[in-house]
């Protein structure tokens, strides 16, 4: 929830509106883009080695079936 709310934070003050879940997502594909090319490991075997990304809808990492794997817990019951 904290990187989540400063993205939306910044992306509000920035673009005049609330940034929803398709703009969350969008930046956090964008970083784990940018992670894997600033290591030189943008490519398909660098996605799968990574451990995780630590991404402002939480930390992802890839499975070798093309599927994602997320971190999630429950806030309120």
């Amino acid at each position: 929830p904290d990187a989540f709310g400063t993205f939306s934070a910044q992306f509000e003050a920035k673009n005049g509106g609330g940034a929803g879940a398709l703009a969350a997502l969008a930046h956090d594909a964008a970083k784990v883009a940018q992670t894997l090319r600033n290591t030189d490991a943008l490519s398909r075997e660098g996605l799968l080695a990574a451990e995780s990304f630590a991404c402002v809808t939480g930390a992802v990492s890839f499975r070798t079936d093309g599927s994602c794997a997320r971190d999630l817990a429950i806030l309120v019951a």
